[in-house]
């Protein structure tokens, strides 16, 4: 009876970690009045991709995921790249209030690209 109710906190305790909610934020800032964003998220075994082109910046997309599940791998790549305007153009990627990760470029059709796996949970 005493492995059953270990095993059975074990599951418990997994169960939770999976339904922690982690915030994103993905977020392009610069000069540019004609930037492609590109981003990709990983998560929970589920892939997506969406693009915005023609963006006058800053640019903000937040969303949430859950921590742990069936998979627990997790991977985030955000893009910005300038148009011919040109100038500074940065991308950041906060995961739970952290900077996961953060690049500058600079310059005409400049591309800046931050990617993070995994987080703390």
């Amino acid at each position: 009876m005493l492995l059953d109710q270990g095993i059975k906190d074990v599951q418990a305790t997994q169960s939770a970690e999976a339904n922690v909610d982690v915030a994103v934020t993905y977020e392009i800032v610069g000069d540019s009045t004609d930037a492609t964003v590109t981003y990709s998220t990983y998560n929970d075994g589920n892939f997506g991709t969406e693009q915005a082109t023609g963006q006058t910046l800053p640019f903000a997309k937040d969303f949430t995921v859950k921590a742990g599940g069936q998979f627990d791998y997790q991977s985030f790549t955000l893009t910005g790249s300038n148009g011919q305007t040109g100038g500074d153009i940065t991308c950041r990627i906060t995961i739970d209030g952290v900077v996961a990760a953060e690049q500058t470029a600079t310059g005409q059709y400049a591309s800046a690209t931050c990617s993070s796996s995994g987080f703390d949970n």
